[in-house]
């Protein structure tokens, strides 16, 4: 990926310039990113479990479905933790 050339040296998390989001850009971004997703899924696995729906079938699906992604994101930011210094 390359940085434009109003966006090199810039100490904020947006370019004043382009309007770039330079966090989102970073490791660091990149996991904040990552911990919101996670955070998201688990409330919708929290949601499934305590569904009441009556197509059980359904549920779970969702269930595994969001359990998967839960765990894929968990070994994702784990992985993120090893390569970011002080993270």
């Amino acid at each position: 990926m390359s940085t434009k050339e109003c966006c090199k040296n810039q100490t904020t998390p947006h370019c004043p310039t382009c309007g770039a989001n330079l966090k989102a850009n970073t490791l660091l971004g990149l996991k904040e990113y990552l911990e919101k997703r996670l955070r998201d899924a688990k409330e919708t696995l929290s949601n499934w479990q305590e569904s009441d729906d009556l197509d059980q079938k359904k549920v779970q699906q969702g269930i595994a479905r969001n359990t998967k992604s839960v765990e894929r994101l968990e070994a994702w930011i784990e992985q993120l933790e090893k390569v970011i210094p002080d993270a």
